[in-house]
């Protein structure tokens, strides 16, 4: 009997960790109405280049019924600020990308991966930097008392 194992890898951009830690640190800050609209802006953030990747992933996955296309989803996480790609309830998902002992790998899921990183890292890029643009307006300290919004 041959066991199979599948390693699962999280995308990884430069820079993004601090980030997220900068915005944290920003968050902290603030009171609780700005904190919260700030934590929904940056989910807001990462569901787009989320479908981005998850919309080019169904445009690779080959198709013979379409079952494994119409299972790759893309989702906030619950419980922290973030977002996932991914495939639920395909049990030969991983056989299709990484092939089997009698089948052929055929990738979709790394190659979609690879295919929209530079565009995803210039979304988050632009959308981290119009949140902290945001927050900075609306939550600053004016001399005069007023708001810039």
């Amino acid at each position: 009997m041959r066991t199979i194992t599948f390693a699962t890898k999280a995308m990884k951009l430069e820079g993004v960790p601090q980030m997220i830690a900068t915005l944290k640190d920003l968050a902290q800050t603030m009171n609780g109405e700005g904190q919260a609209a700030m934590t929904e802006q940056l989910k807001d953030a990462f569901m787009e280049p989320a479908s981005t990747i998850r919309d080019e992933a169904k445009d690779l996955v080959p198709v013979v019924t379409g079952n494994l296309k119409a299972h790759i989803f893309a989702g906030p996480l619950l419980d922290k600020i973030g977002a996932l790609v991914g495939v639920k309830g395909v049990y030969y998902a991983p056989f299709v990308e990484y092939g089997t002992v009698k089948n052929i790998a055929s990738p979709y899921f790394r190659p979609a991966v690879n295919a929209t990183r530079p565009m995803v890292a210039n979304m988050l890029a632009d959308d981290f930097r119009r949140v902290i643009d945001e927050v900075c307006r609306n939550d600053a300290w004016h001399a005069d008392g007023g708001s810039t919004a």
